[in-house]
């Protein structure tokens, strides 16, 4: 080895040392997970009622900042959280390891941070309504008795589901009938029943009723589930298909205030059932995937617009929970293009929503004096009462012909026309109307087992035209026919009544008459 290259050997080790040398003197990074669990620092972690965890992070929308709510295990946050490493890490991404690492911690500081409840477009704080705009700058509106405006930002945190669009920006001063030329409804009262669906879907307690739209096909049914979103809850997808099962309720009402499903055909038991826990106030479950039986039950009131040719409240209970809607047939001459309806409808949608802040904010104000009224006997109203609490106290913003006594008689009106029609699809509730003149004593009315109740129908309905999925075969059936359809018929002036009497408990049918006040009156919930 010459002496030039043994020099360039020496220092080529003496450099390799002095950089060991340099390497030694820093300290280790930290591990990705720590590094990205420090962020927490400009955070807020908590968790929901069902033990899930959120973040709350702030971010700058048009040079405004804001705070926004986020699950620990969503896209959103798990994108926010790669952005802020870079930024710290000279544009490094951390790995998947590292994420999956932080994640579990963000979780476990979550489960351990408060519990707070939170919101899906519409809450309520301290007597005030909230409603999330859906804008990029989480501004919202506060509503209170006093009336509407645009803040900055809700003290309750909302949740934003993928799909969930804005609202209009309202504008104060319109009128409530700029409304009507985007729906066919086919008369005043059932605009009337329309516009208070729309102000009770902004409300944030139900129960709600239930919206059914109805009509055949090309009376713009889906069009009119639309405009309702449009000033209540807009989404990227406006109507879903027919639910199901449950489970389809349950992704809906996690994702949405408003569930608005098309196209349905009829509703069977079950699923009525479910859409009537949902649409009142109730729980709707499942059992957890991946699991060996933990059951998932989500507590929710959601407004529900159900939409089909055929009718789907024939069920008494669904009826009583529905407002039904029919439609008008369009004529050639009347029907527009998609884009000029949309152009207008965009157009007048922000005086229209400005109306309906007005009817909320009038709520607000006089429902405790309804309420009060109510639970004094001091007025009387139909099923869902505090649907209709709400509404009367409500609607009055909307001018003359809005006031309590009118809505009163809409709402009997429609109640009688629910019951005549429930009434009818019961075959055992028609065959008794038919023969109640026969079984008639003004002064007690009829009185009878359920055998001789029984035999009297059979002798009325020839077997040849009995509906063998209706028609009871034992009293234990006639029974379930006569509770099934007991409310409709009350409405309908024959109250039907079934106990037990005596030392051996024997089971009575009882039927008198029912004032027209006694049926459409019936205080219920």
């Amino acid at each position: 080895m010459t002496d030039e290259e043994m020099r360039a050997k020496m220092l080529a080790t003496q450099a390799d040392a002095s950089e060991a040398s340099v390497t030694a003197s820093k300290p280790p990074k930290p591990p990705e997970r720590d590094r990205l669990l420090a962020l927490r620092d400009g955070i807020e972690l908590w968790h929901d009622v069902r033990q899930t965890a959120f973040a709350s992070i702030k971010r700058t929308s048009d040079g405004v900042e804001h705070v926004e709510h986020v699950r620990v295990r969503s896209k959103a946050f798990k994108a926010w959280l790669v952005v802020e490493f870079m930024a710290r890490n000279e544009n490094r991404a951390p790995g998947a390891t590292g994420i999956a690492e932080a994640l579990n911690g963000f979780e476990g500081h979550a489960l351990a941070g408060p519990q707070r409840e939170t919101a899906i477009r519409v809450a309520e704080r301290d007597g005030k309504v909230y409603l999330d705009l859906g804008r990029p700058a989480w501004d919202a509106i506060e509503i209170d008795g006093a009336g509407w405006r645009i803040v900055a930002s809700a003290p309750v945190p909302f949740l934003r589901p993928s799909g969930l669009m804005p609202l209009p920006v309202p504008v104060r001063g319109g009128e409530i009938e700029e409304l009507r030329p985007f729906v066919n409804v086919a008369s005043d009262d059932d605009f009337k029943l329309l516009v208070a669906y729309a102000v009770a879907a902004l409300s944030p307690s139900g129960p709600y009723p239930m919206l059914n739209p109805l009509g055949e096909g090309g009376t713009a049914k889906t069009t009119l589930t639309r405009v309702v979103r449009a000033v209540t809850d807009p989404n990227a997808t406006p109507t879903t298909g027919a639910p199901k099962k449950e489970d389809d309720l349950i992704v809906c009402a996690v994702n949405q205030h408003v569930c608005a499903f098309d196209n349905l055909g009829h509703l069977d038991g079950d699923l009525a059932d479910a859409l009537c826990r949902l649409a009142t106030g109730g729980g709707i479950g499942k059992r957890e995937h991946y699991t060996d039986g933990d059951q998932f039950t989500l507590y929710a009131c959601r407004p529900v617009i159900l939409n089909g040719i055929s009718d789907l409240a024939l069920r008494d209970d669904v009826a009583q929970r529905t407002i039904t809607l029919p439609l008008r047939d369009i004529a050639e001459e009347d029907r527009r293009t998609e884009k000029e309806f949309w152009r207008k409808f965009n157009e007048a949608a922000p005086r229209i929503f400005g109306c309906l802040l007005d009817a909320v904010s009038r709520g607000i104000r006089g429902r405790p004096a309804i309420e009060a009224r109510i639970e004094a006997k001091e007025l009387a109203v139909p099923r869902m009462a505090d649907f209709c609490a709400f509404s009367l106290a409500a609607l009055p913003a909307f001018g003359d012909g809005w006031d309590e006594k009118a809505f009163l008689a809409i709402l009997r009106a429609h109640r009688e026309r629910a019951a005549e029609k429930t009434a009818e699809s019961n075959q055992v509730a028609r065959a008794l109307r038919e023969i109640a003149d026969q079984l008639w004593n003004e002064e007690t009315g009829w009185k009878g087992t359920p055998g001789d109740l029984l035999k009297l129908l059979n002798a009325h309905v020839r077997e040849a035209d009995r509906d063998r999925r209706q028609w009871p075969v034992d009293t234990i059936r006639l029974g379930g026919r006569l509770r099934a359809s007991a409310a409709a018929l009350r409405v309908l002036g024959l109250d039907v009544q079934i106990g037990n009497v005596g030392r051996n408990k024997t089971t009575l049918v009882t039927i008198r008459l029912a004032g027209p006040a006694q049926g459409s009156l019936a205080l219920s919930g």
